[in-house]
């Protein structure tokens, strides 16, 4: 099926899932669009959802992350609170 599809129809199943992946000690996760391509979406005639479902799903990931500045560095840093 299109699994892809759940990161527009059950977001908060995709944020439970980056949650879990975090809560085991996972340092970092991946957007779950894995075919938000539009060769990928055309065997569904959906190629006009993968602009919307590949910025949705990055949005999703990156709820549970913190853009932080060490010193000069920039990077993203886990939450402290995990929901």
């Amino acid at each position: 099926g299109n699994n892809d599809l759940l990161v527009l129809t059950q977001p908060q199943m995709i944020t439970a899932i980056h949650n879990d992946h975090l809560a085991a000690g996972a340092d970092i996760i991946e957007t779950h669009s894995f075919n938000g391509t539009r060769l990928s979406m055309a065997a569904y005639d959906m190629e006009y959802l993968v602009p919307e479902l590949n910025i949705t799903a990055a949005k999703l990931a990156n709820l549970l992350f913190t853009y932080v500045k060490v010193g000069s560095q920039a990077m993203f840093q886990k939450k402290l609170e995990i929901y």
